[in-house]
């Protein structure tokens, strides 16, 4: 088995890796290949690409993302190959902590990688989207708020995503309040980022994202979150696991209203 950077000309193969319950994933592969701080591989085996993985930089951390193995070569360490190369990857960078959200599946192979539990994911579902009235302090994205957002953003995760924010910032909704932002929601960004420093924010902006998305993934330090999402007739439908190894994020779950994905937080 050998470890390669992924190219335009795998996406096809790449695709037909998708796991069960997962969404295209070739959408994220493009967009890795796109943009420089992502840095996708494949192991190939036999003439085949047997798995993929991915590291995202942000500056002094990074995300491990897209660990994927063909279901036919599971159990035979081919996952644990993939995570050590893509740590090597990050440590070539210098000592970042790096992050990522594990499956039940991949836990295990985590664990022993060195990767510690920092909290779980709570996945919610309904059947249609939840209608939303509006709220007079939501208004569309204006630059003067850039600053605010991207460092509310570093306030919540812990970690300088700029670069991936930017690109994404002119669809924005924000909360403003007595001319400050509170929050904001991106919704073209993976699953619909909401990150918000109060609960008013928070509530405003997750009824927003769930008019539009009949899903949503928060951590369980945000019990105020999952109660919103309970009172618009969201169940909890799955779990996942953020982990991280080396020194630990500043990360403030009960300011994520509304993930990014599981490659990204």
């Amino acid at each position: 088995m050998d470890i390669f950077p992924v190219g335009e000309g795998d996406l096809s193969e790449i695709s037909a890796l998708r796991p069960e319950g997962w969404g295209d994933i070739t959408p994220w592969f493009s967009y890795y290949l796109e943009h420089p701080f992502c840095s996708p591989f494949k192991a190939v085996e036999g003439g085949r690409i047997a798995g993929t993985g991915v590291v995202i930089f942000f500056g002094k951390s990074a995300w491990l993302a897209h660990v994927i193995v063909r279901p036919d070569l599971r159990g035979g360490g081919l996952g644990s190959a993939i995570v050590w190369h893509c740590l090597e990857c990050a440590a070539a960078r210098g000592g970042l902590t790096v992050s990522l959200v594990a499956t039940e599946l991949g836990f295990p192979v985590y664990i022993k990688a060195g990767f510690r539990t920092v909290c779980e994911y709570t996945f919610f579902s309904r059947s249609e989207p939840a209608p939303f009235g509006g709220d007079p302090h939501i208004v569309p994205f204006d630059g003067r708020f850039r600053k605010e957002l991207l460092a509310l953003d570093r306030n919540a995760s812990g970690e300088d995503r700029a670069c991936v924010l930017e690109e994404h910032l002119n669809a924005a909704s924000v909360y403003v309040d007595g001319g400050t932002l509170r929050g904001f929601y991106l919704p073209a960004l993976g699953e619909g980022l909401v990150v918000a420093d109060s609960a008013q924010a928070g509530e405003a902006l997750l009824r927003l994202r769930t008019r539009e998305k009949n899903g949503a993934v928060i951590p369980s330090g945000n019990a105020f979150a999952a109660s919103v999402l309970a009172s618009l007739g969201f169940a909890p439908s799955g779990k996942g696991t953020r982990m991280v190894i080396g020194e630990s994020l500043e990360f403030r779950p009960e300011m994520l209203f509304g993930r990014t994905g599981g490659n990204m937080g």
